[in-house]
């Protein structure tokens, strides 16, 4: 939507996405209890743990949640694209020589560790203004 609030259906359960942090904002500062999509769950818990913050409910989110909140103002905003880019092309990049260096134009990858990799990338980049190179060598 021009808003950058858009509404999707996952099996049967709604869904929303948001594109816009000043949305962002406003779900992390009033909401404790989320539904978790049975499938996401579990991509979250293989890709951050069961601990991690994105699968906190309650009081758990609810003290988290201000931490997140912060990192989605418009001045901690500035530049990340251009560093989410970044990895982005460099992940495309290594993802096209692994395919380039098949015998036959496919190859099968675990996607989830590949992620992580292009993952540490962005956080590195965006979080800690660190390039970790985890993708730069395919």
């Amino acid at each position: 939507s021009p808003e950058g609030v858009s509404t999707y259906w996952h099996a049967n359960q709604p869904g929303i996405t948001f594109l816009d942090a000043k949305h962002v904002i406003r779900l992390c500062r009033f909401s404790s209890q989320r539904i978790l999509f049975k499938g996401t769950a579990n991509h979250f818990k293989r890709m951050l743990g069961e601990s991690s913050l994105i699968m906190a409910m309650g009081k758990k989110w609810k003290s988290g949640r201000s931490v997140v909140s912060h990192a989605f103002i418009p001045q901690a905003m500035d530049g990340i694209q251009l560093k989410i880019l970044k990895a982005s092309c460099r992940f495309e990049e290594a993802m096209h020589g692994t395919i380039g260096r098949s015998k036959n134009g496919t190859f099968t990858v675990d996607v989830y560790e590949i992620a992580k990799f292009a993952s540490l990338d962005i956080f590195g980049l965006t979080a800690l203004n660190h390039d970790f190179e985890c993708t730069a060598n395919g």
